[in-house]
């Protein structure tokens, strides 16, 4: 747990420490959404390991990160001031940081203008140029309008759960070129994934196997090839008619 004094654990004499004591440059990337606890605690620590009582130890830090972002976590509960408090621009040495901005996004640039119109709607939402929404629950602030194109409608007697495991693993239930199914295809599930809370992947995975097993079912009837059905079976279901883990 971080306190106002914490420190890392490194010592002068191990392989870290030796590696601190060398380095000129530190960058830290996604930092707006760190604790300025963490940043107090490494400074400390290379302040230790390389015995200059500079700031970070007289090494070079870069910060990068975008403050329209997520915020710090810190304990349950928390008030927007806890949040707030514990963002770097809330850090004693924070007046000492030289700011540089950055304007031009060259990865939307280079995928395309679909890719930049999303960029731009986010920098929307973030700088508060979008219409606000009051809001009707009981948390939160106001709402935003999503561009009709960016939501995902879910077809007739789908549910919204259905309809993304659809959209998200499109194709998972075909033979590709290997001659197996997708789903068994490391290269094709690592590029397709669905985050949400642990309390509700539980739901998620009961069902994405339903979705796997009906899909595999109404494919194997349209077939009409009692060999591919019983093959779609023996390729969705265990023995006590759960789905299968793929074997990656």
């Amino acid at each position: 747990m971080l306190e106002a004094e914490s420190t890392c654990n490194v010592t002068k004499r191990s392989h870290l420490g030796q590696l601190l004591q060398r380095t000129a440059l530190v960058i830290f990337d996604e930092v707006t959404m760190s604790n300025r606890l963490l940043m107090d605690a490494i400074d400390r620590t290379l302040r230790d390991v390389r015995d200059d009582r500079r700031m970070f130890g007289g090494v070079t830090v870069i910060f990068s990160g975008d403050w329209r972002q997520i915020a710090p976590i810190v304990a349950k509960r928390a008030t927007r001031a806890d949040i707030s408090n514990k963002t770097l621009k809330r850090a004693p040495w924070w007046h000492l940081v030289q700011h540089f901005t950055l304007s031009r996004n060259m990865r939307a640039e280079r995928f395309g203008p679909e890719t930049a119109a999303f960029s731009d709607f986010l920098l929307q939402v973030g700088d508060g140029r979008l219409p606000a929404h009051p809001n009707t629950f009981d948390y939160g602030e106001d709402w935003v309008q999503l561009p009709e194109h960016l939501l995902l409608r879910p077809e007739e007697g789908e549910t919204p759960l259905e309809a993304m495991i659809r959209f998200v693993f499109a194709g998972m239930l075909d033979v590709g070129d290997s001659g197996v199914y997708n789903y068994r295809v490391p290269s094709f599930m690592c590029t397709r994934a669905i985050i949400g809370e642990s309390g509700c992947l539980v739901h998620l995975f009961i069902i994405f196997r339903n979705y796997c097993f009906f899909s595999w079912h109404n494919s194997a009837h349209q077939q009409g090839g009692a060999d591919y059905q019983q093959r779609g079976h023996r390729e969705a279901l265990s023995n006590d008619g759960s789905l299968r883990a793929a074997k990656f």
